[in-house]
């Protein structure tokens, strides 16, 4: 049980170290977990967020969404949370992406699984591809979300891209990687996937074919080393 409780707290304390110090009058918003330091290249920890993790008593399951800056990350927690976006995770309603890291819910959603009582901790995480940070910065967001989520939505808005599929191939290695060093120790799974694709038109297609269209493998007919291929 106790386990549970810090499984968050540990895996970022492996990767990152602690900064800042706040107390916190209210639990019902959100707190930043990690946040980018000054170049905007690295994470450090926020007290802020591991003060809210503290409190938990329970097990916890972690969801988590992370996908393209500007894409409706934050809308969809508010959503899922059935609040306003005037109560829940910042909005923002400029070009530039509003959350800054990786931020979660103060107050978590208490449900009964198993006839155990567990803990619904929601993940907001900075979107890829904004101006002003490297690749290597969205893919620490993107690897430390996928560790720490118990389910993991990739949210992406109308189309499917060759560098959205390449996330999901490095979300894949990352967790063979990771659980593969573990072993059987690990005491807890690898994280659900739920691909998130907002469309309002498929012109006739179901949402598995357009996904099909998407991974089906590039001709290279000229054996092109620089192209891509899925299987």
């Amino acid at each position: 049980m106790e386990f549970w409780r810090w499984v968050l707290v540990g895996l970022i304390c492996i990767c990152f170290n602690a900064s800042g110090s706040s107390s916190l009058e209210s639990f019902r918003q959100a707190f930043p977990i990690v946040e980018p330091d000054s170049g905007h290249t690295k994470l450090q920890l926020s007290r802020e967020g591991l003060e809210a993790l503290e409190r938990i008593e329970t097990l916890v399951a972690v969801v988590a969404v992370i996908g393209p800056y500007r894409s409706g990350k934050s809308f969809l927690l508010n959503q899922l949370l059935s609040l306003s976006c005037y109560e829940g995770f910042g909005v923002g309603h400029m070009r530039d992406t509003k959350t800054k890291g990786i931020w979660v819910w103060g107050t978590p959603l208490k449900l009964t699984i198993d006839g155990i009582e567990t803990s619904i901790l929601y993940l907001d995480t900075e979107g890829f591809e904004s101006v002003g940070k490297s690749n290597v910065y969205d893919d620490r967001i993107f690897a430390l979300a996928t560790i720490m989520s118990s389910v993991l939505i990739y949210n992406l808005p109308e189309t499917i891209r060759e560098a959205d599929i390449s996330r999901l191939s490095f979300a894949v290695e990352l967790a063979e990687e990771f659980y593969g060093r573990c072993g059987k120790d690990v005491a807890f799974e690898p994280a659900k996937l739920l691909w998130l694709i907002q469309r309002d038109f498929l012109q006739g297609k179901s949402v598995q074919e357009m996904v099909n269209d998407a991974l089906r493998k590039v001709p290279n007919d000229n054996g092109d080393a620089n192209i891509d291929q899925f299987r």
